[in-house]
């Protein structure tokens, strides 16, 4: 295997080590709810500690990523990441649960900036958009891989084996980017922190806050959502899954999709995807009426329309910093993170007290809005380079 393509599938593998638990948790919903008596609200809290941990953390590792390179960082990030999980598994209260996962969250940071300055150093404007697109595609992939394993390991050896094997992989996958990434090469010319952030960037950073408000609401209650429309636990999950298959699909396609014109369209593509967000989550509460086989196919629009946005938003926040790449993809990241561990249990509230239709017409104001901001990141504002 060349060194080219040893990166992408380091940064593959690692990605979806990391994406078992965070992106992958509401596998575990009902072991959790039986095990730990978790309430909707209070999973969603646990959700959002996943997501809150990289918030605290993925400025620091952009920067250290630009400075140091990526090696010291993943191997950090793999010890750290891997310890957390084990202490989700091995503690009981929610508190304990809720503080191991912020744990490993924090040591996650170090992966999906790695893996996105590593890939944007090595390869150019026009080949960026569909390698992004397949590192992205490991979270869902990861939550697919979630959803067929996680309810097994449960059954078989509890929580605790549930959060050990995923702890296990973030490990071994972490040490071996590592070494794949190499040293890196030391830099301390870079521009001050603020010069890293133009007015390009921070409509971007918003509309991403945006768009992560749908996306964390539809990853935390998806399961939730199909059982209180009168499936069973394993129909519930097959929508999951589905929803993950579609997540991978997607990141892949828009990818391709926003590498059109050798990468001027992609600010373009990220408009299009608030459009599609906003009709998909209108039409899902209807198919989970209508039944587990459309309801799945109602799960892949989904996600083509609220789940496949992440990398065409890292790779044009990457983009436009140049040098400072790994801060701009690690600032992004923190809003995404930050934005998407706060507001699920706000909307856990909207689903317990009016329904879960409201709170899907609640999320389609917000795949508009974010349609609307991101056209504000013109298309002159960078060139790919």
């Amino acid at each position: 295997m060349t060194r080219p393509r040893a990166i992408v599938a380091g940064a593959i593998g690692s990605q979806l080590a990391i994406s078992i638990v965070q992106f992958g948790l509401p596998a575990l919903t009902f072991a959790l709810r039986e095990e730990r008596g978790v309430s909707t609200v209070e999973f969603a809290v646990l959700f959002g500690a996943s997501g809150a941990g990289p918030a605290l953390a993925l400025l620091a590792v952009g920067r250290l990523c630009d400075r140091r390179g990526a090696r010291p960082v993943l191997v950090a990030g793999a010890l750290l990441g891997s310890s957390g999980l084990l202490g989700a598994g091995l503690v009981h209260s929610l508190a304990a649960t809720f503080v191991a996962l912020l744990v490993a969250g924090i040591g996650a940071a170090a992966v999906p900036v790695a893996g996105m300055t590593t890939i944007i150093t090595h390869f150019g404007p026009e080949r960026r958009g569909r390698l992004l697109g397949l590192r992205q595609m490991s979270v869902p992939a990861g939550g697919l891989v979630a959803a067929a394993g996680l309810p097994a390991l449960a059954s078989s050896g509890g929580l605790r084996l549930a959060f050990a094997v995923p702890a296990a992989l973030v490990l071994t996958t972490g040490l071996a980017f590592a070494v794949i990434a190499g040293p890196g090469q030391r830099r301390d010319d870079l521009p001050a922190l603020t010069a890293s952030f133009p007015p390009a960037l921070r409509w971007l950073m918003l509309t991403g806050a945006l768009y992560v408000t749908c996306l964390g609401a539809v990853l935390t209650f998806t399961v939730d959502a199909a059982h209180d429309a009168g499936m069973s636990q394993t129909a519930a999950t097959l929508v999951f899954a589905a929803l993950n298959v579609g997540a991978a699909g997607a990141r892949v396609v828009w990818g391709v999709v926003a590498d059109r014109a050798a990468g001027t369209r992609r600010v373009a593509t990220l408009s299009a995807l608030g459009g599609l967000g906003a009709l998909s989550v209108l039409v899902f509460p209807l198919t989970l009426a209508a039944g587990p086989g459309p309801a799945m196919a109602g799960a892949v629009l989904l996600a083509f329309g609220t789940l496949g946005f992440n990398g065409v938003l890292y790779l044009i926040a990457g983009e436009i910093a140049g040098r400072s790449a790994g801060v701009a993809v690690g600032a992004a990241s923190t809003v995404v993170f930050a934005v998407g561990s706060v507001t699920p249990p706000l909307f856990g509230v909207v689903a317990e007290r009016w329904g879960f239709a409201v709170m899907y017409v609640l999320l389609a104001t917000f795949c508009v809005a974010g349609a609307l901001t991101a056209r504000r990141v013109a298309h002159d504002a960078y060139t790919p380079a």
